[in-house]
């Protein structure tokens, strides 16, 4: 989840229909909880651009594996600053009042 490993996941034979999984939750229900881009559709039979799209993803995982490719990268980081900027703003104004009784 925080290591710089690049997970791709595919999803395969995407030309059929969704089969019930077994299993608590659902691929892509596994990759928004571990903060993994969402699984890459693929279909041997459709050989569309997003079927093509599966190699270019693969050898750029491979090629520059510090970039997760993690869509919530820079959502969580400016959720961090927000959070900070709050809890510095309320400090401050903790501290004004307490300062402010002292007078």
């Amino acid at each position: 989840m925080d290591s710089n490993i690049p997970c791709v996941l595919v999803a395969s034979k995407v030309d059929l229909p969704e089969a019930k999984q077994f299993h608590g939750m659902t691929p892509a229900e596994f990759c928004y909880k571990h903060r993994l881009p969402p699984p890459l559709p693929f279909s041997s039979l459709l050989l569309d651009s997003t079927s093509k799209n599966i190699y270019t993803r693969l050898a750029w995982a491979a090629t520059y594996p510090h970039l997760n490719g993690s869509d919530m990268s820079s959502t969580s980081f400016w959720l961090r600053v927000a959070l900070g900027s709050a809890v510095v703003a309320v400090l401050g104004f903790a501290v004004y009042r307490a300062v402010a009784r002292l007078k």
